[in-house]
């Protein structure tokens, strides 16, 4: 059902003169959707082996980012945004660090690519399927930091000085109170930049069928088997979406 629902919007996209110029309008390949980096003045156009990445070191086997974007990311001050504009815990900052590591330099979101209307990014994803397991992790551990805006993307914040702070009148809040569950808030923290797959949905696409992606925590033992995994979703849901669009 999530891929339809992709295809769809691909197609509304496709449909709109505002992105005659688009390039992801272009991709007639599996190969070209798992060639791609976001468009971006922080990224590589195509991903390369890092293998000085210290920041974000998970990914220098094939990354979007250069080391200069990854070291940014891991100080906070890629394009201003920071994590503590109300209080976090050192565990839930670590979470976030690692999905925005993954966010900026994994090779495997071409599949889920749009573009977005935004002075600040060109490009974005579009609910990339994120495991339950993953989404539960990473609301169990920032359940208690806090938060003053659902969506830290789309005009959740006041971007009047150089970085990310609170509306004037927003409150911090626990971020269990201000999402409600862990769905709720992996789905819309970053603009339904994911959308959260439910482990009992296996049964439905068969055990060795990847169906939704995870977050390479640094920490976890096996990184690499869990960007190759990532590897083969992305590569599955490009195949559907050429085989939907192009017939072949």
């Amino acid at each position: 059902m999530l891929h339809i629902f992709v295809l769809i919007f691909l197609c509304f996209l496709q449909s709109s003169p505002s992105n005659a110029n688009d390039r992801l309008l272009e991709i007639d390949t599996v190969d070209k959707y798992l060639d791609m980096c976001l468009e971006s003045d922080d990224l590589n156009d195509h991903p390369v082996p890092e293998p000085s990445l210290t920041s974000c070191s998970e990914w220098k086997d094939l990354s979007c980012c250069p080391a200069k974007t990854a070291d940014l990311i891991t100080d906070e001050s890629l394009n201003g945004f920071k994590f503590d504009f109300c209080d976090i815990t050192p565990e839930c900052k670590k979470m976030f660090l690692h999905e925005y590591c993954m966010a900026k330099c994994s090779p495997h979101f071409g599949p889920w690519m749009v573009k977005v209307p935004s002075s600040k990014f060109k490009e974005n994803f579009f609910k990339v399927p994120l495991c339950e397991s993953d989404c539960n992790k990473w609301y169990e551990v920032c359940n208690t930091s806090m938060a003053c805006s659902t969506n830290w993307r789309s005009g959740g914040f006041d971007w009047s000085s150089a970085t990310n702070k609170c509306h004037k009148g927003y409150k911090c809040l626990e971020i269990s109170k201000i999402y409600g569950s862990a769905k709720a808030f992996c789905e819309s923290v970053w603009d339904n930049s994911y959308s959260v797959i439910p482990s009992d949905s296996v049964s439905e696409w068969g055990v060795t069928d990847y169906h939704c992606m995870h977050i390479p925590w640094k920490d976890n033992h096996n990184v690499k088997e869990i960007i190759e995994h990532n590897a083969e979703v992305a590569k599955r849901q490009a195949k559907i979406i050429i085989e939907r669009v192009y017939g072949n």
